[in-house]
């Protein structure tokens, strides 16, 4: 990783582990009144947000086992902290891609770029792995979570996988890419990827038949066919797709061992893309391609169909962030970061780079806004494997990998808020805070009580034909585990705000909001059935961030959301 060549081949032996954001293991309940409750330390503010406005996303792993909740978290190379705060509670996947559209919308992102690694029609090789049929799943709970317009979708060809990895597999040979002639090359009947020996422009079956079939037919094709012409994210009119690094089609130590061979044939399969995509869909794709791309092929340079290149983040150079002007193409300048990184504590080889608590992403987002970047794409939303995730996490504490001690979050929605605050629209109008997504449930007499509400066992599927139901908390306030829940660093408008909750009750009880430390109470009704019911207008004098507590004081309730929306 100290060099392109090396990165690339890291990049590569790691795919069968997620080189990107997945690994390739198998994923389908009367606490006294109180004036104030006790609750955890505050943090300390922020810096501002220098204004400027780009397309802000994450790239999006959703492998069957992460999907289905079979993975693992522990193995004999690396451990997972970034875990999801729901990652104890056994769900469905349609329930997993609910979560998945709420945070992702929460976070006001502009896109996600979903991970394609390719499809294998034969059912005997199928591996969900970044199947492009499945980001159907994400499609759909948009719709059913309300949130089908708050975010659009891209992909990025992780082409180690769906190039090279998924041909293998298609061929008998296992599902990996080459590794440089190992014993497990020779064991498996693994070779060289093709590209260099094909005369690509003069024998369309060899080409068709070892290569494009795999990179359009099985995998972008299928993409394009899934994601509707106004679900992609666009840049000048144009939807974005990102590649992955291709350093694998190249053979030998040497540029001039490989140059002659692959020279112009990237660009031939830029154009074939562009040409096919073109004609099936009626769209021009807007191809951002990895920096080793014209390494490899000295003609992607002045190729007309590549429009920008990306520099993916690099772990061992400081700062580990990076920005592609493309001065020389006039493309968009497009940057490249993390939350943080650990991969291979256990081993001789660690992968590591700092957090800092949140500390590293600010600084990245910070110096992407400075430099006026035009896109910014980001590793990656539910990429836990490599602690690297976006999603509301239960990793609050101290973690020990290895040599390193470092903290990933400070609270479950710290990097979720991160995002939106640094996005284009960090003081939205209308939001919808999940119950079960609070970053403290507690009971408020009991001084330390800092838990979350799946830790204290109150989250629990919900029956409202609202956004199609989702989670609730149960049974807040008197006789439960908890009478409050907590929400850091809520961003409200200037002017007035009103709050309303969606519950139900089977008593008369009392609830009080908590901001800046001023106590607002009401009684809410006998509600049998699901109810929204207002609770109080703010008032705000200018944009902010602000803490939220709500606190059933007396009776209790079941609550799935709360929403907050600015005049």
């Amino acid at each position: 990783m100290k060099n392109a060549v090396k990165w690339m081949f890291v990049l590569s032996t790691a795919l069968v582990i997620g080189c990107t954001d997945e690994n390739n293991e198998g994923v389908d309940n009367t606490p006294p009144e109180q004036e104030t409750p006790v609750t955890p330390p505050e943090d300390t503010p922020e810096p501002e947000v220098p204004e400027k406005e780009f397309y802000l996303g994450t790239l999006f792993g959703y492998s069957g086992d992460l999907r289905k909740g079979e993975r693992t978290y522990e193995n004999d190379k690396s451990t997972t902290y970034n875990r999801h705060l729901f990652s104890d509670i056994k769900m469905m996947e349609k329930e997993w891609w609910d979560n998945m559209a709420e945070e992702i919308a929460y976070s006001g992102i502009d896109y996600v770029g979903m991970d394609l690694r390719g499809w294998q029609p034969n059912p005997e090789k199928y591996i969900d792995h970044g199947d492009p049929h499945q980001i159907k799943g994400l499609l759909d709970a948009m719709k059913r979570r309300g949130v089908d317009n708050q975010f659009k979708l891209s992909v990025i060809d992780d082409c180690p996988a769906s190039w090279d990895a998924a041909r293998n597999h298609d061929l008998g040979r296992g599902y990996a890419d080459w590794q440089g002639g190992t014993e497990a090359d020779l064991k498996s009947g693994r070779k060289f990827y093709p590209l260099m020996n094909i005369d690509v422009w003069n024998d369309e079956k060899q080409f068709q038949d070892s290569i494009y079939k795999y990179i359009w037919d099985r995998d972008l094709r299928i993409a394009f066919q899934t994601i509707p012409k106004d679900k992609w994210i666009k840049y000048k009119g144009r939807p974005i797709v990102f590649f992955w690094g291709c350093g694998f089609v190249k053979r030998g130590q040497k540029e001039e061992d490989w140059r002659p061979g692959l020279k112009g044939k990237l660009c031939y399969i830029l154009q074939r893309i562009h040409e096919d995509c073109q004609k099936e869909f009626g769209m021009n794709p807007y191809c951002i391609v990895d920096q080793d791309w014209p390494k490899c092929d000295i003609d992607i340079e002045s190729s007309p169909y590549v429009d920008a290149i990306h520099d993916w983040f690099n772990i061992y150079t400081t700062p580990p962030y990076k920005l592609n002007l493309n001065q020389s193409r006039n493309g968009a300048k497009v940057g490249t970061g993390m939350a943080g990184f650990s991969v291979n504590e256990k081993t001789d080889s660690p992968m590591f780079c700092d957090p800092r608590a949140g500390g590293l992403l600010i600084e990245t987002l910070s110096y992407f806004r400075e430099q006026k970047a035009d896109i910014v794409f980001l590793e990656g939303f539910t990429d836990e494997s490599e602690n690297t995730s976006y999603w509301r996490s239960k990793d609050t504490g101290t973690n020990v990998a290895g040599a390193n001690t470092f903290q990933s979050y400070k609270y479950p929605n710290q990097r979720l808020n991160i995002l939106r605050r640094y996005g284009n629209n960090p003081y939205p109008k209308k939001q919808k805070l999940e119950a079960e997504g609070c970053d403290y449930c507690y009971d408020s007499s009991t001084a330390g009580d800092t838990g979350t509400a799946p830790s204290k066992g109150l989250m629990t599927r919900c029956d409202d034909t609202n956004y199609g139901g989702g989670w609730q908390v149960e049974k807040l306030g008197a006789g439960s585990n908890a009478n409050s829940l907590k929400w850091k660093e809520i961003p409200l408008r200037k002017g007035n705000s009103t709050f309303s909750i969606r519950y139900k009750a089977n008593k008369k009880a009392e609830v009080i909001f908590k901001i800046d430390g001023v106590n607002t109470s009401k009684e809410i009704n006998v509600a049998t059935s699901w109810t929204t019911a207002e609770i109080m207008t703010l008032p705000q004098t200018e944009n902010g961030l602000h803490d939220l507590i709500f606190t059933v004081s007396s009776g209790n309730i079941d609550i799935n959301y709360m929403e907050i929306e600015a005049e």
